[in-house]
């Protein structure tokens, strides 16, 4: 799973900035940072979704994604 990568790649579709999930979600500047650089690659559950739900798109519809990369390589 390449969730950094779907992550970012949600981030750049969606024009939002990691400053505007850690407002909206509630995470620290650190904590997402690290999320989404894949410093942090399992995340729990409740992180994963703060993000999405600040994202406005769904935890499937992220993890989907993130699982689709897998079949690039």
């Amino acid at each position: 799973m390449q969730l950094s990568r779907a992550l970012n790649d949600y981030l750049s579709e969606l024009g939002l900035k990691q400053a505007d999930i850690c407002r909206a979600s509630g995470l620290s500047d650190a904590h997402v940072s690290q999320i989404f650089s894949g410093k942090i690659k399992d995340p729990k559950a409740s992180i994963v979704y703060k993000i999405a739900h600040a994202m406005g798109i769904t935890v499937d519809e992220l993890l989907e994604r993130s699982d689709s990369y897998e079949d690039d390589q």
